[in-house]
């Protein structure tokens, strides 16, 4: 039995190999799909919010609207940041959270989100204190958001670097959309 079984294997193998052939003819095309939905054409989007201050009486947060014609899906990640300084004429990005240790009180700007709007506020552990800082960390702060659909965010993106970021969405500078509080 045993050598009837190992004789019939090769025997099987040599004519399943065998099944081979030149392609038969093409059939015809079958049915039209349905169609799709069409797409936004936008990817990927840079916000820049217009110079705004941080002020006691609105708990040290200013809002932003996101566009009514630009819709963010909530798969959709931000990445925020602001304007640091300016270096020889190039602006310097800081990723949001960003803390600051040299002021008393210590703080950190940073920010939150919905599908509608973009809250930028600060933050410390006693927020009455920060009516002491430099005007200077509160007036005229310019932030940066960017909405990176889900499909493009990847470990690869390091998110906290707004040059590489744009950079791998094919970003610039005219890309840049100017938003009013």
């Amino acid at each position: 039995m045993k050598t009837t079984i190992k004789l019939f294997i090769p025997v099987l193998f040599l004519i399943i190999s065998a099944c081979e052939g030149p392609r038969g003819p093409v059939g015809p095309p079958g049915p039209q799909g349905p169609a799709g939905q069409d797409g936004s054409g936008t990817l990927a989007q840079v916000f820049e919010t217009q110079p705004a201050d941080f002020i006691e009486s609105e708990q040290w947060a200013i809002f932003f609207d996101i566009p009514e014609d630009f819709e963010i899906f909530e798969s959709d990640i931000i990445a925020a940041y602001i304007l640091w300084e300016t270096d020889n004429g190039l602006d310097i990005w800081r990723p949001l959270p960003q803390y600051v240790f040299e002021t008393q009180p210590s703080f950190a700007y940073n920010f939150d989100y919905t599908l509608a709007d973009v809250r930028f506020f600060l933050d410390a552990e006693n927020l009455s204190n920060l009516n002491n800082l430099p005007p200077g960390y509160l007036n005229g702060q310019i932030f940066r958001f960017v909405v990176i659909p889900a499909e493009f965010a990847s470990a690869r993106m390091d998110l906290t670097n707004y040059e590489e970021v744009t950079k791998m969405l094919n970003l610039d500078e005219d890309d840049v959309i100017k938003i009013k509080k």
